[in-house]
């Protein structure tokens, strides 16, 4: 894409938030559902979200594809992280 380092770190940098905001939801919902339906449903919202984004990006020239990008891996990280099981357990 040639980006330079600073504008490449600030595309993938939102991912970073996105943990931030889903390590403590993540915790609750694994102690309630368990492992099998968070996988469950984190592979299901990552393969919904993963085609949603292609068809996007190939129907609408006009937006910047960099910002699908940035919108694509912070909500797949989302589903993604649901399938992961918390970094720590109480």
């Amino acid at each position: 894409m040639g980006l330079s380092p600073l504008e490449s770190g600030l595309t993938t940098f939102p991912q970073a938030i996105g943990v931030a905001m889903m390590v403590q939801p993540v915790g609750r919902l694994y102690r309630r559902l368990g492992p099998r339906r968070m996988m469950m449903t984190g592979m299901a919202g990552a393969a919904v979200i993963t085609l949603s984004s292609c068809w996007s990006i190939s129907t609408q020239a006009s937006v910047d594809p960099a910002d699908h990008a940035r919108a694509g891996m912070v909500l797949r990280l989302h589903a993604r992280y649901i399938c992961q099981p918390p970094p720590t357990q109480r």
